[in-house]
């Protein structure tokens, strides 16, 4: 049975907001690096890094990988201790460069706890909304899955809170056929300006929803 994986679907739309930069790697607490070698015919390969946030791209022999379709990661795979593990679709073999983040972050695939200080913010979350269905045959077997989700941002200004969401709207336009585990995204709505945190100094929030249509789950 192929169902689609909602931790998997929520990871993908947080990598790909970490990639953008819509938080710089300065707000996010992270840092930019590479691993290179040599592949020879290899499935997989483990970054011994305990803290990898998201992978930026992976090049072998002079070809950029495309995510989904040529690999996936686990960036909370246990080797004994938390490593990265990269799976690739077929081997791989040749010179690879792998571009990457580790640190803390500050974009996750999840809504924050209201009892963060204000050193935690700025912030992303990702979470699902809700899912709908229909039957793509007669007889069953297949079905056409729906997945509306939620891309928050925090901040304690409100006109970055704006920039960040007008950010997200303007590469989501450019991308929105590119994602592997999403098939389509289409914009919902754009939520109200509110108060996260009210302190000496607030935090607000502004919510953008999407829908990511004609996915399928079968049997």
């Amino acid at each position: 049975m192929t169902a689609i994986s909602y931790n998997n679907f929520k990871k993908e739309i947080t990598f790909w907001l970490r990639n953008n930069d819509f938080l710089t790697t300065t707000e996010r607490d992270v840092t930019t690096t590479t691993a290179t070698g040599t592949f020879a015919s290899a499935t997989s390969y483990l970054l011994n890094v305990p803290d990898v946030k998201n992978i930026r791209s992976i090049v072998v022999d002079a070809v950029t990988l495309s995510y989904g379709t040529d690999y996936v990661y686990d960036n909370d795979y246990l080797d004994t201790t938390i490593k990265t593990r990269i799976t690739f679709t077929t081997a791989q073999t040749g010179a690879y460069v792998i571009t990457y983040d580790y640190g803390s972050d500050k974009i996750h695939s999840d809504l924050p706890r209201n009892d963060l200080t204000i050193s935690s913010f700025p912030r992303i979350g990702v979470e699902i909304i809700g899912e709908d269905s229909e039957d793509n045959e007669l007889g069953g077997g297949s079905e056409i899955i729906n997945i509306s989700f939620m891309i928050v941002v925090y901040h304690p200004k409100t006109v970055n809170v704006d920039d960040i969401i007008t950010a997200i709207k303007s590469q989501m336009l450019i991308d929105k056929k590119s994602f592997f585990y999403g098939k389509y995204m289409k914009k919902l709505s754009t939520g109200p300006l509110t108060i996260f945190i009210d302190g000496k100094q607030k935090i607000f929030q502004r919510n953008i929803d999407y829908l990511s249509i004609l996915n399928e789950e079968t049997v």
